[in-house]
C-alpha cells in the first residue's frame, strides 16, 4: 500500500505540474489555481518526504507565473497591449505582398557589422530613387542601422506612399535618397542569379575576410572557455577517460576551415564574389562538422561510451510531443518577458531558433537558393548539431556528471555557440536557445537515441525558416 500511494502521488504530481505549465495560456486568470496546487502539494510533502522535490517545483513555477502575471498587467495598464494589438495585426499586409522598396539586404562581406544592398529590383521604388547594389545603408529617417534585421524592420514599418529618407555610403561618400515604399512582392530571382558574380579585388582577400569573421564569433570564444572548464573538471574526476573535447575541437575546427576554403574555391570557379558562394560555404561548414561528429559517435559507441539514458524510457513519438509542449509552455512565458523588456527597458530580445542571416537575407534567390538554404538550416545543420551535442557530448558528460548536470552543461556550450558577432547584447540569444537545448537533451536521455531530438530540431528550424521567408524590404 505505501508503494502504491507513493506511485499514485508521483503520477498525480506530474499530471498537476503539466496542468500548471499549460496555465501560461491564461496568465493572471490561472494564477490562483497554480498557488492552490502549490499549497496542496506543500501539505502533501509533509506526509510524503519524497514529495518535497515536487513541492519545490510547484512553488518555483508559481513564483515565476506571479512575475509573468505582474508583467501582463503592466503591459495592459501601460497601453502596450490592448484591443489595438489585435486590430493592428489584422491590418498588416500579408508577407507575400508587404511594404517594400524592392531590394534585398545582406551583411557587408568585408565588414559584417554593416548592412548593404544586395539586389535592386527593376522598376522598383529603390531603382527609381537611384539606389544601387553595394550601397551601404547607414540610417532610415535618421534612425541608425546596426544590423540587417534593423534595416528590414524599419523599411517594413513604413506606410505605402509615404516617403522615407535613406542615408547610404557609396564609394566612401555618404548621400541621402528619398524612397517611397509600396506594397509589392518580394524579389524572386531566377536560379542563375545565385552565382551571379560581383567584382572583387581578390578571391584570396575575400576568403581571408570570411575567415576573419570567426575571430568576431563571440560564441566560439565563450564556448571555448566553457569546454576548457569542463575538460579540467573531467580531468580531475576521471583522469584516464577517453578523449572527448579533442573530437569537439576537430568538429568545430573543420567548420572554421571548410567555410573559407569553399568560399575561395567557388569565387575562383565563378570568377568573382557571389551570394551562392556564401550559401555553399555555410553548407560545407555544417557538412564538415557532421562528418567529424559521425566518426566520433561511431568510435565512442563501439567502446560503449554513449549508453547514458534516463528511466523510464519514452518512445520517440511521445518524447517529441512532450518536448514541443515544454518548449511552447516556457516560450509563452519568455515572450511575455521579452515584450516587457522591449517596452519598459528598451532591450531587444532576438529570436534564437534559426540563424537569421542565412534565413532572412538569402531566402529570395529563386528555387536553387531556397533549396540550399533549406538544406543547410533545416536538415544538415540540425543533424550535425544533434550528432555532436546530444549524440557525443551529452552522454559522455552524463557518465560522470549525472543526467541533469550533463544536460545543463552541454546545453550551455550549445547555446553560447549560437551567439552572433556582437549584433545584440551577449546572452539574450543564449537564453532562448538554451531552453530548446535543454528539451533536446532531455529527449535524448529519455529515449536513449537521437530520433526524437533530431526530429524536434529539424521541425523547429524548418518552422522558423518558413516564418522568416518573405521578410524583405
Amino acid at each position: 500500500m505505501p508503494e502504491e500511494r507513493e506511485e499514485s502521488s508521483e503520477s498525480m504530481a506530474r499530471r498537476h505540474f503539466h496542468w500548471c505549465l499549460a496555465a501560461a495560456i491564461l496568465p493572471v486568470i490561472s494564477l490562483p489555481f497554480e498557488w492552490f496546487v502549490a499549497y496542496g502539494h506543500r501539505r502533501l510533502s509533509e506526509t510524503i518526504p519524497e514529495h518535497r522535490r515536487w513541492s519545490r517545483w510547484f512553488l518555483g513555477l508559481a513564483l515565476v507565473d506571479t512575475i509573468v502575471a505582474v508583467l501582463v498587467i503592466a503591459l495592459i495598464a501601460s497601453g502596450v497591449w490592448g484591443w489595438h494589438t489585435l486590430t493592428d495585426c489584422r491590418g498588416q499586409p500579408r508577407q507575400a505582398d508587404a511594404v517594400r522598396i524592392g531590394v534585398t539586404i545582406v551583411p557587408n562581406s568585408e565588414r559584417p557589422a554593416e548592412v548593404q544592398i544586395g539586389k535592386v529590383a527593376n522598376d522598383s521604388p529603390a531603382a527609381h530613387a537611384g539606389l544601387q547594389p553595394g550601397d551601404v545603408l547607414i540610417s532610415v529617417d535618421g534612425n541608425l542601422i546596426r544590423k540587417v534585421e534593423d534595416a528590414a524592420g524599419m523599411i517594413r514599418s513604413g506606410i505605402p506612399g509615404v516617403p522615407r529618407k535613406l542615408r547610404i555610403r557609396r564609394a566612401g561618400e555618404e548621400a541621402e535618397f528619398i524612397v517611397t515604399p509600396e506594397q509589392r512582392p518580394a524579389i524572386r530571382e531566377p536560379a542563375g542569379a545565385l552565382f551571379g558574380v560581383a567584382p572583387t579585388p581578390s578571391c584570396l582577400t575575400d576568403s581571408v575576410n570570411y575567415a576573419s569573421t570567426f575571430l568576431r564569433w563571440t560564441g566560439l570564444w565563450a564556448a571555448g572557455l566553457l569546454m576548457i572548464l569542463l575538460w579540467l573538471v573531467g580531468l580531475r574526476v576521471r583522469p584516464r577517460a577517453p578523449p572527448l573535447w579533442l573530437w569537439v575541437i576537430a568538429a568545430l575546427g573543420s567548420l572554421v576551415v571548410a567555410g573559407p576554403l569553399v568560399w575561395g574555391a567557388v569565387c575562383l570557379s565563378a570568377g568573382g564574389r557571389s551570394v551562392g558562394a556564401l550559401l555553399v560555404a555555410r553548407f560545407s561548414q555544417s557538412a564538415a562538422a557532421l562528418i567529424v561528429g559521425l566518426v566520433a559517435m561511431r568510435h565512442m559507441a563501439a567502446k560503449g561510451l554513449l549508453s547514458a539514458r534516463l528511466e523510464p524510457v519514452l518512445g520517440a513519438g511521445r518524447a517529441v510531443v512532450l518536448g514541443f509542449f515544454y518548449v511552447i509552455a516556457v516560450n509563452v512565458r519568455l515572450s511575455i518577458l521579452g515584450t516587457a523588456l522591449e517596452a519598459f527597458a528598451h532591450i531587444h530580445v532576438p529570436a534564437g531558433s534559426v540563424e537569421g542571416n542565412v534565413a532572412s537575407e538569402l531566402g529570395t534567390l529563386g528555387l536553387a537558393g531556397m533549396l540550399l538554404v533549406g538544406l543547410t538550416v533545416a536538415v544538415v545543420g540540425p543533424v550535425e548539431e544533434e550528432v555532436l551535442f546530444r549524440g557525443v557530448i551529452l552522454p559522455r558528460l552524463a557518465s560522470w556528471m549525472g543526467a541533469a548536470w550533463a544536460i545543463v552543461a552541454s546545453s550551455a556550450v550549445f547555446s553560447v555557440l549560437h551567439e552572433g558577432f556582437g549584433g545584440e547584447p551577449f546572452g539574450l540569444r543564449t537564453a532562448s536557445v538554451f531552453l530548446i537545448a535543454v528539451v533536446l537533451g532531455w529527449a535524448r536521455l529519455r529515449t536513449g537515441g537521437l530520433a526524437a531530438p533530431v526530429t524536434m530540431h529539424i521541425a523547429t528550424n524548418a518552422l522558423s525558416l518558413l516564418a522568416s521567408l518573405g521578410r524583405h524590404p
